[in-house]
């Protein structure tokens, strides 16, 4: 039936606003529905918003206006968790996401200036290497000493060492992700050469 595959959300400190792009199956032609993203932190509803009605396809998505999201930082990583519900046009729910993590920002370039929530951040990089090849170096509690030994040594940031991203050169990423969320440390990753 009619479900949701996939949710992207897409904070905008800029825009002001939150966009919920979702990759969407099983829709009937000709059928209207619409999305609910229902926005918690704790386990305490904080927001929910409903897109426009829309005709079947294999992808939508839409913005709403959030003025006063308490921002992720570096010293303060507030995080949020959202659930979408797939809705017919009779407002029944069809599917309902599993949550999905995320931090209420947005990093932009700004001439030589990189720029976090509006502000200029000075990036201390640290060059990581605990998704490379061992498992338990990649578990949420390795990960989580490493970037506060990280942090007591004056690092802010990450940048994952690991270049080819072939089959067996990297253990397990989701974790490292929760706790850059969790902790504050944002990351980047090399891209694949085309």
């Amino acid at each position: 039936g009619a479900r949701v595959r996939d949710v992207f959300l897409k904070p905008s400190v800029r825009r002001g606003g939150l966009s919920v792009a979702c990759e969407l199956g099983g829709l009937e032609a000709g059928r209207r529905y619409q999305l609910r993203a229902n926005i918690t932190t704790g386990g305490k509803a904080v927001k929910t918003f409903t897109g426009p009605a829309f005709a079947g396809s294999g992808a939508t998505e839409f913005f709403a206006p959030w003025p006063d999201p308490r921002l992720w930082d570096l010293d303060q990583p507030n995080l949020y968790s959202a659930t979408v519900d797939l809705l017919d046009s009779a407002g029944k729910v069809l599917d309902t996401t599993l949550p999905v993590q995320f931090g209420f920002r947005e990093f932009w370039i700004e001439g030589k200036n990189f720029v976090l929530n509006g502000k200029r951040i000075h990036l201390r990089c640290l060059d990581y290497f605990n998704i490379g090849h061992d498992f338990a170096q990649a578990s949420l509690p390795a990960v989580k000493e490493t970037f506060r030994r990280a942090r007591s040594m004056g690092f802010n940031y990450v940048i994952h060492g690991n270049y080819d991203y072939e089959p067996q050169s990297f253990a397990y990423m989701a974790d490292t992700l929760r706790a850059g969320d969790e902790l504050g440390f944002p990351m980047s990753y090399s891209t694949r050469h085309v």
